[in-house]
């Protein structure tokens, strides 16, 4: 067996020296690289076995294990090598560069290469006379080596068989065959002789499956130079260069009828090759269309280039194409048939119907956009716009404002033009005024760019105008909003500073003279001028915060009309009266005129309102008039088609300027603020009284000249009331009745001292027995404890239980007795809520004797005076 050694050196060489002739051929094709990795395998099996099958008693196991080893990384890897060669034959290169694939096909050898190497496959080698043969391990990793190598190898040899079943090409049907012959021998001898024979026992006989690579090796030598195996012939790559175009090649005779076809028309039309070679091209060409026509054109033999059309595919389906053909001469030039080179473009025509429906929906968003959109040329010409661009300029058609010079007469102002430089477009947006076809200007926001030819050169000037007329008035009023806001920051300012002054001047007579009371040696004259004073400065300020509380109601919106029943004429006549001493205090005349009779002045108002308006009206003209006379009354008018009723106060004081005769009506605001310090007021009397006017469903102006004096007018709607006896308002004064009736039983629910001490004195006026509490609960008490009580005063802000709560729990048991709310809130609602709570009535504080004798008139008709006599309380 010394020959052993030296086959397999022979082998070693041989698969080693055709593996660098391989490379050498060409190392950029996957086949050649996958033929010469095969033979490197080949050639380090045999290096290794050149020791292993040595019977030179020198080698020891030791050496043995190690070149088997060696060995290893060619037997181990061969079966991975030879389904990537496989697949590279069959023109499957695409699979070889797949992650998918190469990852099983690398990491499969490398752990069986470390399982040999840990001996976990070939072990115990022993001695034999061809040298040394080496048991397989009896564990899972040899079973499933055995697996991996048949499974790989067989596939391989599948593919071959499959791709030259497959083939019509006679050199590579041939070839292939060679290789699936000597793949099957070396695949059956090397099983036989390296695991069966090994397996049950036979040692004299040596595994040379390797040597039966000589066999496959020999074959590739073979296909070399016979078939030119790994070498590139024209026939061959004309072959190749068809078999892999993507386009459709027709290969057809004189008379059309198709002879060839490549495997691109084939599976692109969804036919076998049976079902074209032999048929006429008509079979695949639908009447209806352009390349029909074309059939003429190939009997003729007359070549076309480029035209589009359609073929018919197996399933019926029409794919359309762009064609060309060629005519097909012999050797001596004769035509003998037509190629006709065809490409699918389904994908191109998908793109441009999307194209075409892509413009026209931007063609649609164009035309229905809000915003206007334009092109124009650097020169200044309309070149396109959409119908927003011609509203917005207030044009018709795009024609008519193609005629339009843009520089000349579109820009409502030569500074706008300068905006449009290329720093300024160039922005995001910018805002500058057009001119419209009617001569009015426009303010847009436009956001434009320009377009450049490849010299840099502006071509167009586009963009898209906003109409931004609107906001930017908008921005104006909001502009003079805030200078408004601003004045009447100031002016509020400035109310404050009156306010203090408004407040502390009564305050300063009040606590002044009310500190000079206490001097024991004033004179009864001195004391009743005091207190007059006191009284006039409480008045005052009672006025002030009156018109706090009112305007504040005002702006929050809870000032409310009451419309009802009023006498226009007896509020005419009480307020001439009221007024009649003060004005000719000062030296003057006071007029009034009421041209209704009794029966038509009973209008459908709020007479308190009213009564507010004529009296700040008047109260106005007594304080700004020194000499002369006033006069006030009314008139019956016709406005709108409506009856209005028009109040005038007419004065000869010192007049308003015409710049402040709009103004006097705002809040804070006196007609003459420069010497304001002469007049008293805070400046809300005829704020609070165009509100009135306006809530009532009239409006308020003023006629007047500085020094000349002033006339104030209003209207209101004469809406005539149903005929009713005529009671006399409650706040008015009332004649004092003859008849002493009975005296009272009264509580008096207060816990504020001041306030109780004066509800006290009033009440004395009217009561035989006065009862005190403090708390919601002493009312219940002493109510319970006194039946025959018959008024109770009843304060609302009180400790322990609110007037309201005890209101509410008196009247579930008692519902005779009148209570009477005092409140010092005044807010708008008070009075409802109080009658919610079961109140007969309401009072607000500061409370007059006047405003507390009217309510007693009219819940007990009676009036008593002061000589009341002795009267009991419970304190």
């Amino acid at each position: 067996m010394i020959f052993l050694p030296f086959l397999h050196f022979f082998s070693f060489i041989a698969s080693a020296s055709l593996a660098v002739f391989i490379f050498y051929r060409d190392t950029r094709s996957l086949l050649n690289r996958m033929s010469a990795l095969l033979m490197i395998c080949y050639s380090l099996w045999n290096f290794g076995d050149i020791i292993v099958h040595n019977p030179d008693r020198s080698i020891n196991t030791d050496l043995v294990m190690m070149m088997q080893n060696i060995a290893s990384f060619g037997w181990i890897s061969f079966a991975s090598v030879f389904l990537s060669f496989a697949l590279a034959f069959t023109k499957n290169q695409n699979i070889v560069r797949k992650k998918w694939f190469r990852i099983p096909v690398i990491l499969f050898p490398l752990a069986f290469i470390y399982l040999q190497l840990t001996n976990n496959l070939s072990v115990n080698p022993v001695r034999q006379p061809y040298g040394w043969s080496i048991d397989w391990s009896d564990k899972v990793w040899t079973y499933m080596f055995f697996t991996y190598c048949l499974t790989f190898t067989l596939l391989s040899v599948f593919i071959i068989f499959i791709f030259c079943r497959s083939l019509k090409n006679s050199n590579e049907k041939k070839l292939s065959k060679i290789l699936v012959v000597i793949s099957m021998v070396g695949i059956l001898a090397g099983t036989l002789m390296d695991i069966v024979i090994q397996n049950i026992g036979i040692h004299s006989i040596p595994p040379l499956t390797n040597l039966m690579v000589f066999i496959f090796g020999s074959g590739i030598i073979y296909a070399i130079y016979k078939y030119r195996f790994l070498s590139i012939t024209p026939t061959i790559a004309a072959e190749n260069i068809i078999s892999a175009m993507d386009e459709f090649l027709i290969l057809l005779n004189q008379e059309g009828i198709i002879l060839n076809v490549n495997k691109a028309t084939l599976a692109s039309l969804q036919y076998k090759r049976m079902d074209l070679e032999g048929k006429s091209i008509t079979a695949i060409l639908p009447q209806d269309d352009p390349i029909a026509d074309l059939y003429r054109k190939i009997i003729d033999k007359k070549v076309f280039t480029n035209k589009e059309g359609c073929f018919q595919a197996g399933n019926g389906q029409c794919i359309p194409v762009i064609c060309s053909s060629s005519p097909v001469r012999d050797n001596l030039g004769s035509v003998i048939g037509t190629v006709l080179i065809a490409r699918d473009i389904t994908e191109r025509k998908k793109a441009e119907l999307a194209l075409k429906e892509s413009n026209e929906v931007y063609r649609n968003l164009i035309e229905k956009m809000p915003d206007g959109v334009y092109k124009t040329s650097h020169d200044g010409q309309v070149i396109q716009v959409n119908p927003a661009m011609l509203k917005i300029l207030g044009f018709v058609s795009k024609e008519e404002l193609m005629g339009v010079s843009i520089g000349k007469e579109l820009y409502f102002d030569p500074e706008d033009r300068e905006k449009l430089t290329l720093e300024g477009i160039n922005k995001d947006l910018i805002s500058y005024r057009l001119r419209k076809k009617d001569g009015s200007e426009v303010w847009v926001e436009d956001h434009g760019w320009f377009t450049y030819n490849d010299s840099g050169e502006i071509l167009y000037h586009e963009g898209i105008i906003r109409d931004v007329s609107e906001r930017k008035q908008a921005e104006k009023e909001l502009i003079i909003a805030k200078e408004k806001a601003e004045e009447s920051d100031r002016l509020k300012s400035a109310f404050l500073a009156n306010m203090s002054h408004e407040i502390r001047t009564p305050m300063n007579g009040i606590l002044g003279f009310a500190d000079l009371l206490k001097n024991p040696d004033l004179t009864g004259e001195d004391q009743q001028n005091y207190i007059g004073i006191i009284e006039k400065s409480g008045e005052r300020m009672l006025s002030i915060i009156n018109d706090i509380i009112d305007i504040s109601k005002i702006e929050a919106g809870l000032m409310k009309a009451d419309i009802r029943e009023s006498n226009i004429n007896e509020q005419i006549e009480y307020i001439f009266h009221f007024f009649k001493p003060e004005v000719e205090a000062k030296g003057m005349k006071l007029f009034y005129s009421n041209s209704l009779l009794a029966r038509e002045s009973v209008i459908k108002t709020d007479p308190e309102k009213v009564f507010a308006i004529l009296t700040n009206l008047v109260k106005n003209s007594i304080k700004y008039t020194k000499r002369g006379s006033i006069e006030f009354g009314y008139e019956i008018v016709q406005a709108d088609e409506r009856m209005m009723m028009k109040f005038f106060v007419k004065d000869t004081g010192i007049g308003i300027p015409k710049d402040r005769q709009e103004i006097v009506f705002e809040r804070f605001i006196q007609a003459d603020v420069t010497g304001q310090n002469a007049y008293q007021g805070a400046g809300l009397g005829l704020s609070i009284t165009r509100a009135y006017v306006e809530m009532l469903g009239g409006k308020i102006w003023v006629e007047s000249e500085a020094g000349s004096g002033s006339a104030f007018y209003f209207t209101l709607p004469y809406i005539v009331a149903e005929h009713k006896p005529m009671v006399a308002d409650n706040n008015l004064a009332f004649e004092k009745s003859e008849a002493e009736n009975e005296k009272l039983k009264v509580l008096i629910a207060e816990d504020d001292e001041t306030s109780k001490k004066l509800v006290f004195t009033f009440a004395k006026e009217f009561s035989k027995e006065i009862f005190e509490a403090r708390t919601g609960n002493e009312v219940i008490n002493i109510l319970h404890d006194n039946p025959g009580i018959d008024l109770i005063l009843m304060d609302i802000q009180m400790p322990d239980l609110n007037g309201y709560e005890a209101t509410r729990m008196i009247r579930q048991k008692n519902k005779d007795v009148i209570i009477i709310a005092q409140t010092a809130y005044a807010q708008a609602g008070d009075r409802d809520k109080s009658i919610e709570a079961g109140c007969n009535d309401y009072i607000s504080k500061p409370i007059s004797r006047d405003k507390l004798m009217a309510l007693i008139h009219k819940h007990f008709n009676t009036y008593t005076n002061k000589s009341s006599g002795d009267i009991r309380t419970n304190n």
